[in-house]
């Protein structure tokens, strides 16, 4: 089974941002993290207007890259709701709220994201160091700055600008 490469956006895992919807999730959130992908399939236009949408969805606080087939935490933002809940650079994603973050899940993943606004508590499963933890995170607002650049680094790839972190 291979592991879901989107941030939950945060995704919600890492941001509100589900981008452009179901074809735009994978390039918004991993342009976030700074990982290679497909490229996005929506116009620019169109993830423009779905980013502005969900802008006001939860937000954890975390920055993931997808590669090696884990969703491997590479950043945690200074006091953020994953960094009060106890989240470490490192640790693995597993699941949100029991649900196995896998590619076969991302429809399922999508919906619920879309539900989870600032003030939802979400239950996610980690792995560090070789044990399997659950911490769970109140969800926030997204941070005006962090929002701009994540619209900018996703936007940058609409022109064939090269993404980084």
């Amino acid at each position: 089974m291979r592991r879901l490469i989107v941030p939950l956006l945060a995704a919600v895992i890492v941001s509100p941002a589900f981008a452009g919807g179901a074809d735009c999730a994978k390039g918004a959130s991993l342009a976030k993290a700074g990982v290679a992908h497909e490229k996005c399939s929506k116009s620019a236009e169109e993830c423009r207007q779905a980013m502005a949408a969900s802008k006001d969805r939860g937000w954890a606080g975390l920055d993931l890259d997808g590669s090696d087939g884990k969703l491997l935490v590479t950043k945690v933002y200074p006091t953020s709701p994953a960094a009060r809940a106890g989240f470490l650079v490192g640790d693995v994603l597993l699941a949100l709220n029991g649900v196995p973050l896998t590619d076969e899940n991302h429809e399922k993943l999508a919906r619920m994201k879309t539900k989870m606004m600032p003030g939802t508590e979400v239950l996610y499963k980690v792995e560090r160091n070789g044990a399997t933890r659950h911490l769970t995170v109140a969800l926030a607002k997204m941070p005006p700055s962090v929002y701009d650049e994540m619209v900018a680094k996703h936007l940058a790839e609409h022109e064939g600008a090269v993404v980084s972190n």
